[in-house]
């Protein structure tokens, strides 16, 4: 995974015991997602306890793929707060490893005229202060639907 210009002005989140990690596994390149070794189940957002098992504490966050696909998405022609930069495209996706697994984040790379919809992707990042964004862009063809 690499280094995307994505140019959204977006603020960064508070970064808390259970988000660290996923904000700032850009800086070597891995994307990292909260994994319950109890269930084998991994979750996003990241939180004190599995909500798979209800309550497993033995989670720690492990380097995925950063592939997966686009399943909504959205243009942004608005602003989201004073001086943003626009148009800029955002979305929900779907990482390979786990069905119903989504992420949102930036999309960038993609043609304005064409629906990227299921479109495969993967995760690059876009440091804002001290946190890395994930930052999707196409990688081939559609995905099956």
């Amino acid at each position: 995974m690499s280094a995307i210009p994505w140019q959204h002005g977006r603020r960064v989140p508070g970064v808390t015991a259970e988000t660290w990690a996923y904000w700032e596994s850009g800086a070597d390149g891995e994307l990292r997602i909260q994994y319950c070794g109890v269930c084998s189940v991994w979750q996003h957002p990241p939180g004190p306890v599995c909500r798979r098992c209800h309550g497993s504490v033995e989670l720690a966050p492990r380097a995925v793929s950063g592939e997966g696909r686009i399943v909504s998405w959205t243009r942004n022609d608005q602003p989201w707060y004073p001086g943003q930069p626009v148009p800029f495209r955002v979305g929900y996706v779907e990482l390979v490893e786990q069905p119903g697994l989504f992420i949102f984040a930036g999309l960038s790379g993609l043609d304005d005229a064409a629906d990227p919809m299921y479109r495969r992707v993967r995760a690059g990042f876009q440091r804002q202060g001290a946190a890395w964004l994930p930052v999707f862009s196409a990688c081939d063809e559609r995905a099956a639907s």
